[in-house]
């Protein structure tokens, strides 16, 4: 399991994942504003990094692996349209931090992730045909 590729991918992205969970937003003047302080973004956050905690273990039903990694990357891409609405909406002066862009490090994580569970798939199904 932890020797495949794709298993460290999901690894990667569940640890970016985790790291915004622990990381502000955004300072604004003496205000620190961290992603668990809005109810939505703290949704988004636990959802993705359950289903790609989830995903790691799932390795020998690899179908299901893609699905839940693509599913995983609509919603990264959802919370990366949150961020994007905060970022767009917040007070002049506000700073955000560096881990704004980590949904979409995740988002390529997981499509790497989904090429080499494919790869995998294909070469089962390639050896089945061999029987």
């Amino acid at each position: 399991m932890i020797q495949r590729v794709q298993t460290l991918f999901l690894l990667a992205a569940v640890g970016l994942l985790a790291g915004m969970f622990f990381s502000p937003l955004a300072t604004y003047i003496d205000e620190i504003i961290f992603y668990r302080s809005s109810w939505i973004l703290l949704f988004f956050l636990i959802l993705c990094g359950a289903v790609g905690f989830i995903t790691v273990f799932l390795y020998r039903h690899r179908m299901a692996q893609i699905r839940l990694c693509l599913f995983n990357c609509i919603v990264l891409l959802g919370l990366q349209g949150i961020i994007i609405y905060y970022m767009v909406t917040a007070a002049p002066g506000a700073v955000f931090s560096l881990t704004v862009a980590f949904p979409l490090i995740a988002v390529i994580l997981l499509a790497l992730a989904m090429r080499y569970i494919g790869r995998d798939e294909a070469m089962v199904k390639s050896l089945h045909h061999l029987r």
